[in-house]
């Protein structure tokens, strides 16, 4: 929808990524409520809660608001994004059988959703009343709102886990740890979630921006926006089919594996002049990009106490959403200046940091084991 939006709204690509920069506003509040008011509300309420904001962002966005209100909407979308994002990984990731598969499999899900979103998009972006999209949107947000209030029936985390048998480790006030201390005293987290920055910055950026790379670069045409769909349809194969491969070889390894072969193709992206095999490459860069969340919210899992993973992911996974603000921005401030094409080495350099970066991880984590030993 991107270059429907500048044309309808006759804004320029920095000013169209404004709604990154809002969406990330909307996120950081997400990231205050979480670890505000997860021990008070709980998981069910803020299941609820965070859907609701979503589906109130789709009500100001399918009534085609003054652009704006229609860029502020996007406050509600990452605030509500956050709290659910953040909650429904904790509680994944406190189950002790099956974590990855999980993890893979509910990540999975956001892909599907992200790879049928532009099918639909492509298709209302050529009407007149291409707002009428952001509809499917908001039935989507009512239905989950009332699955969720179902399934979970507003109780809190450890409720939840006792219905499908699993019994908490240790009651909270047995264990003197803080969330200060969690973060402050484990420096493997916070280069986690620098890593994390790079990797939403640089897939928001090329879920944003390849389309209209393909259309002023590639000469695609209106169609160019299934390229987007083809991307996300990777990043949800990827979710599920490398999980195998994944538990094979080893997270830690598996991340330097998959994001080498992204840089690789995304090189093709860059300097191979044919449609169809940017096509192919932007596909497969989502299939090796798709494993990288579910396994480093997992390597998370690993270092926190059960009772303190929702709002230490709150802080980890919701400082390293920022990246969905600013680099996707940067794309477009560079691509105001630069041009378009100024996106294919911003998009490298951020797949060569995140490399390093979980090197990086990877390495204080051993350093930290050894010395805990």
């Amino acid at each position: 929808m991107m270059p429907r939006i500048q044309e309808e709204y006759r804004v320029s690509y920095a000013a169209a990524a404004c709604i990154f920069i809002v969406t990330c506003t909307g996120s950081m509040c997400g990231i205050a409520l979480n670890v505000l008011l997860n021990a008070r509300v709980g998981f069910g309420k803020l299941l609820v809660f965070g859907l609701t904001l979503i589906a109130l962002s789709h009500t100001l966005q399918a009534a085609a608001s003054p652009f704006p209100l229609f860029v502020g909407s996007y406050l509600l979308y990452g605030a509500g994004q956050s709290l659910f994002h953040v909650q429904s990984n904790a509680f994944i990731g406190s189950m002790r059988q099956g974590r990855q598969a999980r993890l893979g499999m509910l990540h999975a899900c956001f892909g599907l959703g992200a790879l049928s979103s532009p099918l639909v998009a492509t298709q209302f972006a050529r009407m007149r009343r291409w707002s009428f999209h952001y509809f499917i949107s908001l039935g989507l947000s009512c239905g989950a709102i009332i699955a969720v209030s179902l399934a979970f029936r507003f109780k809190d985390q450890l409720y939840c886990l006792r219905q499908i048998g699993q019994e908490p480790e240790q009651k909270p006030e047995q264990v003197p740890i803080t969330l200060r201390s969690l973060v402050w005293d484990n420096k493997t987290l916070p280069i986690l979630t620098v890593f994390l920055f790079f990797y939403v910055g640089t897939e928001i950026s090329m879920a944003g921006w390849i389309v209209t790379y393909i259309m002023e670069i590639r000469e695609g045409g209106p169609s160019s926006g299934y390229i987007a769909s083809g991307y996300f349809g990777g990043l949800a194969l990827g979710r599920i089919i490398l999980i195998p491969f994944t538990s094979r070889v080893g997270e830690e390894l598996a991340v330097v594996i998959y994001t080498i072969v992204a840089i690789c193709l995304q090189l093709v992206v860059w300097f191979v002049p044919s449609l169809i095999g940017n096509a192919l490459a932007v596909s497969f860069i989502g299939f090796c990009f798709g494993p990288l969340y579910p396994i480093a919210v997992s390597y998370a899992s690993y270092l926190i106490p059960q009772h303190m993973l929702a709002p230490t992911l709150a802080l980890v996974c919701g400082l390293g959403t920022t990246g969905q603000a600013i680099i996707p921005f940067a794309t477009g401030a560079m691509a105001s200046r630069f041009g378009i094409q100024s996106m294919q080495p911003l998009v490298v350099s951020m797949m060569a940091c995140m490399s390093v970066l979980w090197c990086l991880t990877v390495w204080q984590a051993r350093r930290s084991r050894r010395q805990v030993a």
